[in-house]
């Protein structure tokens, strides 16, 4: 089952008329001559070049493919969000695949679960250039890129686990592959950041982040400061 070419705009004339969300390129409303059906599962499906935009309205828009819901053995190609999550928003993910999707924030995904699924090539113009503010557990992030997070990005203030992860060749202005997240059995491979924390940044203020990174390992990752991390807080522990 594939959804391919779906704009979504919030300005659509159909949405008193459908039981349907407000958000998602490939799961509300009608636009553009489209019709796109509500998934609360999606199994075995493609999401190809979805978008949501709420510029017509000055509004904010989230989840290019998916808003809310559940996706298994999915993959998610060139879907964008003017907003959060290029891809999906609020979505538990499992056995599936990102690619090249964008965001204002969290080009792939933002908020939700990401288990065993493959990251690669998304962007976000501000943070978490593949996820933002998202749990990930047994996953794989390559080229991802953000101005903050590079990977993954959690504001410091969500209760956000990343537990045995690869990250490799990922990029940021301030993490390169993670920003503030809780670290746990991963592995940071060639990751870059153009100021601090070529694989992990804690940000630039001096504040309590009661962060944990544990048991992971560090290798080609570079920055001017903190060439693997850039621990700047009170309450950081990296054992």
């Amino acid at each position: 089952l594939s959804f391919v070419n779906h704009f979504q705009s919030r300005r659509s004339p159909y949405k008193d008329r459908l039981p349907i969300s407000r958000y998602g390129g490939s799961t509300c409303e009608k636009s553009s001559n489209l019709f796109s059906i509500v998934l609360i599962f999606a199994i075995n499906c493609n999401f190809i070049d979805n978008s949501v935009s709420g510029s017509e309205s000055g509004t904010e828009s989230s989840g290019g493919a998916i808003y809310e819901g559940n996706a298994y053995n999915c993959t998610f190609t060139q879907n964008t969000a003017d907003s959060w999550g290029g891809a999906a928003y609020n979505v538990t993910v499992r056995n599936s695949k990102f690619i090249k999707n964008y965001a204002s924030c969290g080009g792939a995904m933002q908020y939700g679960v990401a288990n065993k699924c493959l990251f690669t090539q998304n962007s976000a113009i501000s943070y978490g250039g593949a996820i933002a503010e998202a749990n990930a557990t047994y996953c794989n992030f390559t080229q991802n890129n953000a101005d903050e997070g590079g990977a993954i990005y959690t504001d410091g203030k969500c209760d956000v686990n990343v537990d045995n992860a690869l990250f490799c060749n990922n990029n940021a202005q301030y993490g390169g592959a993670i920003s503030y997240c809780q670290v746990k059995n991963c592995t940071f491979i060639n990751n870059s950041a153009s100021q601090f924390g070529g694989a992990l940044s804690t940000g630039y203020q001096y504040d309590t982040m009661d962060l944990k990174v544990e048991n992971c390992n560090f290798e080609g990752n570079r920055a001017p400061d903190g060439g693997a991390v850039q621990a700047r807080g009170l309450n950081i522990q990296v054992v």
